[in-house]
């Protein structure tokens, strides 16, 4: 559940664009962006970081610029798109979106257009089955190359030589890669995975054979799939050269540096004054006769509510007197 604690006023009023942070714990932050492209968030309990601005993903909150970002990512989220994200998981009956879900839905959008919707699915499943054999080979013939490798260097030195899960799943995901089996990203997630033991080698076979299962039955909107691209994108270059730039820079870090939001009036209050003034207005209004005569002494006051005076006329004469127009 998201929390909502946010000053409208000075982000409505802001002449500088705004970044809402969902914390991982639900609540939304406000941030002042000062510097462009990319800022800096630090001193915060809760999270701090680089994220970067995507005019693509822009949202306005009357004419200031909005920015939304999950803490963890530093790239903006559209909650538009995420939504269409949550509606694609429940219309394919998915507990959780893996990669494989994305690209098989976004091929099965290619195909719908190719052909009729009727042989798009058993298409995207015959492709599947095809991958997932020539996978099944090219890892077979992997295992074996490394086996025969490990027997020969056995009978070259005339000891035991043993090959652990994590030198066998490299040298299988790097001929993967090589043979564009995987992509960039899945390898560097395999590759990680298994540095941190947090699978087999036999576990990545079976995960590397399940990418090829197609449990989807719709497209995957272009533009989520856009956005799914984009928020996963990260230039490390680029990254690295703005940590460098915060070190460096002469302006110094807090140029560089997003500003929380901080509220000068509650919302609370802003919202009693807007509601209450008018109200108030109109009961003075209303009431002016006996307020007249409390201060003469010949009276006091009955309290007449806006309600009651829709047929009275007391609300628009009342109104100018008070004002003196």
């Amino acid at each position: 559940m998201l929390s909502l604690s946010i000053p409208e006023m000075e982000i409505h009023m802001s002449n500088e664009p705004i970044a809402l942070i969902i914390t991982s714990e639900g609540y939304i932050k406000p941030f002042k962006i000062i510097a462009r492209g990319r800022y800096f968030i630090v001193n915060t309990r809760r999270f701090k970081g680089i994220y970067t601005v995507n005019n693509k993903y822009r949202l306005t909150w009357g004419k200031t610029p909005i920015y939304m970002y999950a803490a963890q990512e530093t790239n903006p989220i559209d909650p538009v798109l995420v939504d269409l994200l949550n509606q694609y998981k429940k219309s394919n009956k998915l507990a959780q979106i893996k990669r494989k879900d994305i690209k098989h839905g976004s091929r099965l959008r290619i195909l719908k257009t190719q052909m009729e919707a009727s042989e798009a699915i058993p298409r995207l499943i015959e492709e599947g089955s095809a991958k997932e054999d020539e996978l099944l080979k090219t890892i077979d013939g992997v295992k074996g190359a490394i086996e025969k490798r490990v027997e020969d260097l056995q009978k070259k030195h005339n000891k035991n030589i043993d090959v652990d899960d994590e030198q066998k799943a490299y040298i299988l995901l790097k001929h993967l890669k090589t043979g564009n089996m995987i992509d960039d990203t899945e390898y560097a997630d395999f590759t990680n995975k298994m540095t941190a033991n947090q699978l087999s080698f036999e576990m990545l076979v079976d995960e590397l054979r399940e990418k090829n299962i197609v449990t989807v039955s719709q497209p995957l909107d272009e533009n989520v799939e856009d956005f799914i691209q984009d928020l996963g994108a990260q230039n490390a270059p680029d990254l690295a050269g703005f940590v460098q730039d915060l070190r460096v820079s002469k302006k110094g870090l807090k140029d560089m540096t997003a500003m929380p939001v901080k509220s000068f009036m509650s919302a609370g209050i802003v919202f009693a004054l807007i509601i209450g003034v008018p109200i108030a207005l109109i009961v003075v209004a209303g009431n002016w006769d006996a307020i007249e005569k409390m201060i003469s002494g010949s009276g006091g006051i009955k309290l007449t509510m806006p309600w009651d005076l829709a047929n009275k006329g007391g609300f628009i004469l009342g109104l100018r007197s008070l004002l003196g127009i």
